[in-house]
């Protein structure tokens, strides 16, 4: 069995590493033959910014030794200056480079703004790994522009749980999944150009439980996207896919001006109006954004507006 090796990034100055791009360089190997785990755990002990862009390159990995990147404090499910964030101008700010460098590569719980030119996380690998974008927070504030997540892969991916907002294109399904292998599942997606884009010409994406707000476009695929996509929400007439999506009518947030995107209570569109999917036997989620185990009716969305402590969710592919 792998062994598990945990590196310590403080922005802070205080742990092994002040910057995940300098994590990575140092680290760079082939875990399959040192079979190991490799898990970047990220903080701020002094609320200094990551400023560096994290480049994944060079690695060698399988689906039992992986890559994880995970914030180790709680944002609170808004952007909070006071824990770890990586800021970047003009560079991609996390990004796997292509032709397989940094492939099985799982990113959870980190906030990631880009102030330039580039993608908030950037991913490309081989069709033979799977990787995951979980419990993120991806803005940009210097202009609407590129992409928060974009998703050049063929292979297994899942999305969950993300706040993506105020770029060109919020998410960016970029190739063709080989089967039905690539799911967005309770993401809160707002003020993009495009909420949510499939670029595929197969319709094998899936997405369900998640809300696109105050987009132009809020769901668009160029062929549609997969049967079993429902549960959605949209401001939109006629956008989000499913028979029991919401469309048409806004989703009321706690404070929308100022960026926190938990549901108001008086929301009346995507509160209680989710699909439990925490048996789905594709890609199962059973927490939300702040990682707190979501209980009774469903709400669509990153948030849930009745959750209780909980566990972890697993990334599941069938």
């Amino acid at each position: 069995m792998a062994t598990t090796e945990t590196w310590d990034v403080d922005a802070g100055g205080a742990g092994d590493y002040s910057t995940l791009s300098a994590a990575e360089v140092a680290k760079q190997a082939d875990i399959v033959a040192a079979d190991k785990v490799m898990v970047f755990e990220c903080r701020s002990s002094d609320s200094s910014t990551d400023p560096s862009s994290a480049v994944f390159s060079g690695w060698t990995t399988d689906a039992t030794r992986w890559i994880e990147v995970i914030g180790t404090e709680s944002h609170g499910g808004k952007w909070n200056t006071s824990d770890y964030r990586i800021v970047v101008g003009s560079a991609h700010v996390v990004q796997t480079a292509s032709g397989g460098g940094a492939a099985n590569f799982f990113l959870r719980n980190l906030q990631i703004e880009s102030t330039g030119g580039g993608n908030g996380v950037m991913l490309q690998q081989l069709p033979s790994a799977q990787s995951a974008v979980e419990r993120c927070i991806v803005r940009q504030t210097g202009g609407a522009s590129n992409v928060g997540i974009y998703i050049g892969i063929h292979g297994p991916f899942g999305l969950s749980n993300n706040i993506v907002y105020d770029w060109a294109t919020g998410i960016n399904f970029a190739a063709d999944p080989i089967t039905k292998q690539q799911f967005a599942h309770s993401n809160t997606i707002h003020a993009c150009t495009t909420g949510i884009n499939s670029a595929s010409t197969l319709s094998l994406q899936v997405v369900k439980n998640t809300i696109a707000d105050d987009c132009t476009d809020g769901f668009l695929a160029g062929t549609g996207w997969h049967a079993d996509s429902d549960y959605n929400a949209s401001d939109i007439a006629s956008d989000a896919p499913g028979g029991n999506s919401q469309n048409g009518t806004d989703t009321t947030f706690v404070d929308e001006g100022n960026d926190d995107f938990h549901l108001s209570t008086s929301d009346t569109v995507s509160l209680d109006n989710g699909l439990d999917i925490s048996g789905d036997s594709d890609y199962a989620v059973t927490v939300d954004n702040e990682n707190t185990t979501r209980t009774g009716s469903w709400d669509i969305g990153a948030h849930q507006a009745t959750a209780a402590s909980g566990t972890r969710r697993v990334f599941v592919v069938g």
